[in-house]
């Protein structure tokens, strides 16, 4: 699967959530680091940390490792250059993306991104995703303070890049242990 995703990288490197099993090719250029393509992003990075510590016993590891090193590189720069976006109080949140339209919204879902851009960092040399996440853990923290309960909804909004609300229609909160 890797390996076909690679073949069929997007210029900006970021995966549209639909795919046909039949063809391999993407359909659709809806993009969301949230539900339905969260793990997708996740698991570019863990696989390719994975690989890389067995690399030095075999060409062929290392060279999956290195592919999917180079995707999720890629894939943060694509974030980076297309997705990140600041509201009117300073969080760094990350948009989604349906055919040309930007949405202000970030699922609670996305709040895998701190910890694989952190750890990724490692993969990819680049300390500023350190900071990014952080500036991104900051947002995930506020989906739970901003609610009287402390529990997060699972989606949240920034309507036109403004304060963070829960989503109308997404306020509950799946509990999740993770």
């Amino acid at each position: 699967l890797m390996r076909q995703l690679h073949d069929t990288e997007p210029a900006d490197s970021l995966y549209p959530m639909f795919i046909k099993p039949e063809t391999g090719k993407f359909y659709k250029n809806d993009v969301t680091l949230g539900a339905r393509a969260d793990s997708l992003y996740e698991y570019l990075m863990k696989q390719g940390l994975q690989l890389a510590g067995l690399a030095a016993r075999d060409a062929e590891v290392k060279a999956h490792a290195e592919m999917l090193v180079g995707m999720w590189g890629r894939s943060v720069a694509g974030i980076e250059a297309n997705l990140l976006k600041r509201n009117s109080d300073g969080l760094l949140y990350v948009q989604e993306r349906y055919g040309t339209q930007m949405r202000d919204k970030m699922d609670h879902l996305v709040c895998f991104l701190p910890g694989a851009m952190a750890l990724g960092a490692r993969l990819t040399g680049k300390a500023a995703h350190v900071d990014e996440a952080r500036e991104l853990l900051r947002t995930c923290y506020e989906f739970y303070s901003a609610m009287p309960t402390g529990l997060s909804p699972e989606i949240c909004k920034f309507p036109d890049g403004g304060k963070l609300i829960a989503d109308p229609g997404a306020k509950h909160s799946l509990l999740r242990p993770e």
